[in-house]
């Protein structure tokens, strides 16, 4: 339960909202990436996710990246 307050915190904090989103199969390639891609460094995964499948960035990504 403090867990749960304290991301709430936080969410709130950041003026953000959590929501759920999916996406089929072929089109899942951001989870796809951030589990197979291990060889890249942060910096590199995060441009490649960036250049190349904008359209399933959240905002906050955009804000911290």
């Amino acid at each position: 339960m403090m867990i749960a307050w304290y991301l709430a915190s936080l969410i709130m904090q950041a003026d953000c909202c959590l929501y759920s989103q999916w996406f089929t199969g072929e089109e899942n390639i951001v989870v796809d990436s951030l589990s197979h891609d291990f060889h890249l460094s942060n910096d590199c995964l995060t441009h490649l996710i960036k250049s190349s499948i904008h359209s399933q960035i959240s905002f906050c990504l955009e804000l911290f990246v």
